[in-house]
């Protein structure tokens, strides 16, 4: 057999084993970073066992998270401010730790502490949290 033949027959065998590999995910740093994160909703628990749909003031319906390069946090109370006498945008700090999935922030506001995230995605953003015994979960949308 002409070894040209057979040098093109290995190439397409090769070519076809070959497969087409799914886009690189983006990993969790990447998807908070550089995003407003509008709260959207969550759950807190309710008589010790259930749970009850957070309802957010009109004043909460327009804060948002943001997440910046070098651990840079800003919460910002948006337009309808719930406390006047307290500055419009707080900063402070955030981390991930536990492969990516526990959210560390550091900011003068009832966000403070660990958080797990429970999903992150391009648009959603939830993660829960413990206070005084009780587990809370607070769910973002991209704006």
């Amino acid at each position: 057999m002409n070894p040209m033949l057979l040098l093109c027959l290995a190439a397409v065998a090769l070519l076809g084993a070959c497969t087409k590999e799914d886009a690189p995910q983006e990993d969790d740093h990447s998807l908070l970073i550089g995003k407003d994160w509008l709260r959207s909703g969550g759950t807190i628990p309710r008589n010790g066992t259930t749970q009850q749909e957070a309802k957010l003031s009109s004043c909460e319906q327009d804060d948002f998270l943001r997440f910046e390069e070098a651990d840079r946090l800003l919460y910002d109370e948006g337009l309808s401010r719930c406390k006047p006498a307290v500055s419009q945008v707080l900063e402070g700090t955030w981390r991930l730790q536990q492969k990516d999935r526990l959210l560390i922030l550091d900011i003068d506001n009832d966000l403070r502490g660990k958080h797990q995230i429970t999903e992150l995605t391009e648009t959603n953003l939830s993660f829960r949290y413990s206070r005084a015994g009780k587990q809370y979960i607070l769910t973002y949308t991209r704006r």
